[in-house]
């Protein structure tokens, strides 16, 4: 293993402790100097910034943006949650995707049903009631004629 090419120095110089400031050779120059610097560790106004945390900066911009609802609220939330907003957080954003999946797919069924007007859309299909001996209509095995077959919904069209 080689050795690094710099060593990280002090950026308080010689002067860092009290005991060399006292020993009789801190100059003028160098109080200056030591001036300059105390004034430049003071804190400005838009100081100090705030930092992703590690976690935010392992994850892509995009699912910064769709978490990014979510991790509002409940960072508003935690004082009141305490230790449960993890698992809270975790839960209600399962909740919430189960639920547009849900919305989706209602949509979806209802209003992109296959019929004769177009080829795209999922066919649905009913079950037949059960035809048992002893029913009053034991021997009709079905209420379609042949002519409903393969309608899909042409003999109720307004034309």
């Amino acid at each position: 293993m080689t050795e690094p090419t710099s060593r990280p120095m002090s950026i308080e110089g010689p002067y860092a402790n009290e005991r060399a400031r006292l020993d009789g050779t801190f100059t003028d120059l160098d109080r200056e100097w030591r001036k300059k610097y105390l004034k430049s560790q003071e804190l400005g106004h838009h100081e100090p910034r705030t930092q992703f945390s590690a976690s935010q900066m392992e994850m892509n911009p995009i699912r910064r943006a769709y978490r990014f609802p979510l991790d509002f609220v409940f960072s508003k939330l935690q004082p009141v949650l305490g230790d449960r907003t993890q698992i809270t957080r975790y839960w209600a954003g399962k909740y919430l995707l189960a639920g547009w999946m849900v919305l989706g797919l209602t949509y979806y069924f209802k209003y992109n049903s296959h019929d004769w007007s177009r080829k795209k859309g999922w066919m649905v299909y009913g079950s037949r009631p059960a035809v048992y001996p002893g029913s009053p209509n034991f021997p009709n095995v079905s209420e379609k004629k042949p002519s409903d077959y393969a309608d899909y919904g042409f003999k109720n069209s307004p034309i």
